[in-house]
């Protein structure tokens, strides 16, 4: 498994590779997807203020 740590400008910050089971495998994407929605969830917290003001 690979996992890249980039910053809000898709610039790499770290990179780590390590051998994982199957099911190691499927926690880390759903780690992910969670991470994803907090981030949409942001972004759309963010626009709706923008403009509001």
């Amino acid at each position: 498994m690979m996992m890249l740590v980039v910053d809000g400008n898709s610039i790499a910050l770290n990179v780590e590779m390590e051998s994982a089971s199957t099911h190691e495998g499927h926690l880390a994407e759903q780690t992910v997807d969670e991470i994803k929605e907090k981030n949409i969830e942001h972004i759309v917290e963010v626009r709706k203020s923008e403009v509001e003001d």
